[in-house]
């Protein structure tokens, strides 16, 4: 199930870590 809304997913997940890491 690879389909492109997966990928601003991803994306939305790491900004939330590098969020929370600031």
């Amino acid at each position: 199930t690879l389909n492109g809304e997966q990928q601003p997913d991803f994306l939305r997940r790491v900004f939330d870590r590098v969020f929370k890491l600031e």
